[in-house]
């Protein structure tokens, strides 16, 4: 071997000496990378746990409301369709009776609201000491 052929020989050592060594640093580098992401990747799957479940209560509590609400309508509508069967029967009871027609005056009309309220108020007490009349 002569001069030139060993001092190309040490020159292509010398370059493939760094590039490993710039390869190692490179692979340092990913790998701290690697492990950033993968703790990234578990806080972000904790945040989507916890979002999850937050979204799981709202669409519960969403259908709790719904159908509370569906029924509150139902129970209505059955309540005007028994009211409209109560006013029903009424007329057709009262409809040849003379006391029916009578108009009431207004005065005795606004006493007995009042003994009515009075009636309700006093049952929602168990104070008995002044008896309704």
């Amino acid at each position: 071997m002569k001069l030139g052929e060993t001092t190309v020989s040490v020159g292509i050592i010398l370059v493939m000496i760094l590039c490993m060594t710039w390869q190692s640093n490179q692979i340092d580098k990913l790998s701290g990378s690697v492990t950033k992401l993968e703790k990234d990747k578990s806080s972000l799957t904790e945040q989507l746990s916890r979002q999850n479940s937050i979204t799981e209560n709202a669409n519960r509590t969403f259908r709790i409301i719904n159908n509370v609400s569906s029924l509150n309508s139902e129970e209505r509508n059955r309540s005007a369709v028994g009211s409209e069967k109560v006013k029903t029967v009424i007329k057709t009871v009262l409809v040849n009776n003379d006391c029916a027609n009578t108009t009431i005056p207004s005065d005795a009309l606004i006493r007995m609201h009042d003994y009515s309220e009075r009636i309700r108020a006093s049952g929602t007490h168990s104070d008995t000491g002044t008896p309704n009349r």
